[in-house]
């Protein structure tokens, strides 16, 4: 069943434009990547700093350009209403609200607060409100 651009949740809607953003930060970053991989002086003692080889920059470029290609498809997925969707965004929310606590516990009281308020808000917002829960059934 495909489901109309007005039946989409706001909550939804604003989730899926921030994976959205987050695969265009990582489609540019992968790019940059590419760029420094391409014209860069890996001769240049400031790269031994970095302890990254050429054959480093150019597999973590592609890598990152390939989560890049999967998180757009997820973020449009999910203004399909694509449960499976649903489910890969809350096993990522999951983990990293685990993170997140775990930073807690190490002292790294606000950005481990903010991790845990936003990544749990994904979770209850995704499984445990109602409106949410009927879009994606």
């Amino acid at each position: 069943m495909v489901k109309k651009s007005g039946d989409v949740p706001e909550g939804v809607k604003v989730l899926s434009m921030l994976y959205l953003l987050g695969a265009l930060f990582l489609f540019f970053v992968s790019g940059i990547l590419f760029t420094i991989y391409d014209s860069a002086d890996f001769s240049n003692p400031n790269f031994e700093k970095l302890d990254l080889s050429q054959s480093d920059i150019l597999i973590l470029g592609i890598v990152l350009f390939v989560f890049s290609i999967g998180i757009y498809y997820v973020s449009s997925s999910l203004l399909k209403g694509k449960s499976w969707a649903r489910v890969v965004v809350g096993v990522f929310s999951v983990l990293f609200f685990i993170s997140a606590v775990t930073n807690l516990l190490k002292g790294s009281l606000a950005s481990g607060l903010f991790s845990v308020l936003v990544h749990g808000t994904i979770v209850w917002y995704l499984f445990v409100y109602e409106e949410s829960k009927k879009f994606f059934n």
